[in-house]
């Protein structure tokens, strides 16, 4: 059997094993989930396959149903899967997934605000991205895709339904704090570190993890700007080597989608925040939201580095 030491030096045996990790957690949670779900609801088999279905014209039964089951396989796939293979592979697991205390308050603020003013120039990527076409000899890949999104769609707006104050907590439970905490956990706390030590290059690490990132949510149209948001995630956890700051930028992604969808459900078109509509002064504000992304991740890089150049090798053993 290999020592930790010797796991820790083998990017392959870790990908391995994470990846055995999650394949036996979807299966446990498949199962634990669908058992909770069909005694919680009395559903039978014939109901508990339309969980799995377009939620578009399903009931509201069906719908809570699918939030409860969602949630349960989100936390066992995202959450206790890196912290079974961290437990697995080092002697103080949640330090060496990030886990540390960031000792300059600025930086949350700093990353709310990044979320706050990225998303007019988020908003004309998508754009650009949408009118990217596959040559014809994709064509059928592309209406796979095309189809896919459509259906992650409608059970996005499925899952923003609400009945209150309660509803809403649970819903950014579901929607919010889970994918925060679970898809930082798996994607910056563990797999960016596998392809950046696989590849000897943490730029060329951050990268593939943010295309992977972005390629599990399967929405075309949105491809590049997941990935680019992915990009800064990992650039906030390679910086701070904390992954609180990707988890609270990746939580006001999500957490923001969730309150405009109950406070303002008006502006939300297709799943896309549409509050920025072309005008006379579009290509102002898109210019202006670039300059203040760049001007806060300068900030950022800046201060993170210089408190990390401050720390020693030693005190970054695990």
């Amino acid at each position: 059997m290999l020592s930790r030491y010797e796991l820790d030096n083998k990017p392959l045996l870790q990908l391995l094993l994470i990846l055995s990790l999650g394949a036996t957690m979807l299966l446990i949670s498949a199962v634990i989930s669908l058992v909770v779900v069909a005694v919680s609801f009395d559903m039978d088999a014939h109901n508990l396959t339309n969980l799995l279905a377009d939620l578009s014209h399903a009931s509201s039964q069906v719908i809570e149903a699918s939030k409860l089951m969602q949630l349960i396989m989100a936390t066992f796939i995202f959450v206790l899967t890196p912290i079974i293979y961290a437990l697995i592979l080092y002697p103080k697991p949640f330090l060496a997934l990030g886990f540390k205390t960031v000792k300059k308050p600025l930086l949350f603020l700093a990353v709310a605000l990044f979320m706050i003013v990225c998303s007019p120039v988020l908003s004309w990527i998508v754009e650009l991205n949408s009118m990217l076409v596959l040559p014809d000899f994709l064509s059928d890949f592309d209406v796979w895709l095309l189809q896919t999104q459509e259906t992650s769609l409608a059970t996005q707006h499925a899952f923003l339904t609400f009945d209150g104050i309660p509803s809403l907590l649970y819903v950014l439970l579901i929607v919010a704090v889970i994918p925060a905490l679970g898809e930082e956990l798996l994607f910056r706390g563990v797999l960016q570190k596998i392809f950046a030590k696989w590849t000897n290059n943490p730029h060329l690490g951050i990268w593939l993890t943010a295309l992977l990132f972005s390629a599990i949510h399967v929405q075309v149209y949105n491809f590049i700007a997941i990935t680019l948001m992915g990009a800064f995630f990992g650039y906030l956890y390679h910086w701070s080597k904390s992954l609180w700051l990707p988890i609270l930028g990746h939580f006001v992604n999500n957490g923001s989608l969730v309150l405009i969808s109950y406070y303002a459900p008006e502006i939300l078109v297709e799943g896309d925040i549409s509050i920025f509509d072309e005008s006379d002064y579009s290509l102002f504000i898109y210019l202006g939201s670039l300059v203040a992304c760049i001007g806060i991740i300068y900030f950022i890089k800046r201060s993170t580095t210089q408190k990390n150049n401050k720390i020693q090798p030693t005190q970054e053993v695990l």
